[in-house]
């Protein structure tokens, strides 16, 4: 039998063109923390590790939250404590991370995320055209892509969800619906 040339040939070839020593420094750098809490409680001093710890995170969630094996839930018993398992009694000098992050997750954040202008156009001349009538949007000659009823019911309840589209919409309605009386 053979060997596979191609990929004994391509281990062994060095590649002139890379920078080693660019290589190596960059692999020494240390990464950017973008986290402003983190970044705060960060001592340069102390391992990852000690400074996760320090802040009331977890460095590896499997060693924290340990799933037990099928054999373990079948037959308990006593564990020695492992040293890898973060102790309750832990004092903590800087703020509280975690807390912090936790309300930081908690708080509720606004949706930047806009409809596209013509997809707005599009559904504006829809609902002014035929209402809640999502069979007969389908069938309109300005539904070029061809969209399906369902398609357009999920277009539209998207276009419903942005105040500022939807808005502008609804008073364009009213004013419209002011001058024809």
């Amino acid at each position: 039998m053979g060997k596979a040339n191609g990929r004994v040939k391509r281990a062994k070839t060095f590649k002139h063109h890379v920078d080693r020593k660019r290589l190596w420094k960059k692999s020494k750098q240390l990464p950017v923390i973008k986290c402003a809490e983190i970044k705060a409680a960060w001592n340069p001093k102390k391992t990852v590790d000690a400074n996760m710890r320090l802040m009331g995170l977890a460095l590896d969630a499997n060693k924290t939250m340990k799933i037990d094996d099928t054999k373990d839930q079948m037959i308990p018993r006593k564990r020695k404590a492992s040293k890898n398992t973060v102790s309750e009694d832990v004092s903590m000098e800087e703020p509280n991370v975690a807390d912090l992050l936790e309300k930081e997750a908690a708080t509720p954040t606004i949706s930047l995320l806009k409809l596209s202008e013509p997809e707005a156009q599009f559904c504006m001349q829809m609902m002014r055209k035929h209402g809640e009538d999502y069979k007969a949007m389908a069938k309109d000659a300005g539904n070029y892509y061809q969209e399906t009823p369902k398609a357009i019911q999920r277009k539209i309840n998207k276009f419903r969800k942005y105040p500022g589209h939807h808005g502008d919409f609804l008073k364009s309605l009213d004013s419209s619906v002011m001058d024809a009386e």
